[in-house]
């Protein structure tokens, strides 16, 4: 299980220091996009269970990854 949507530690290795990271906004597009790189990174070592505030856009990741793992 893992629940990392929309985490400070994304916003922190966008923005490349803490104290743009507090400035960045938690649903801008590329907090959102490195909130689907760390569902990748989770499902491909094994959560079964997601948490996410995105849900359609976790759903076509998973989707996505399932679909690689398998073949």
């Amino acid at each position: 299980m893992i629940g990392p949507s929309r985490k400070a530690f994304i916003r922190k290795l966008l923005a490349g220091d803490n104290d743009a990271a507090h400035e960045m906004a938690a649903d801008h597009e590329s907090v959102e996009t490195g909130t689907q790189a760390a569902l990748s990174a989770a499902i491909l070592n094994g959560a079964h269970i997601i948490r996410v505030h995105d849900v359609a856009r976790a759903r076509a990741t998973a989707a996505i990854i399932d679909a690689i793992r398998t073949q």
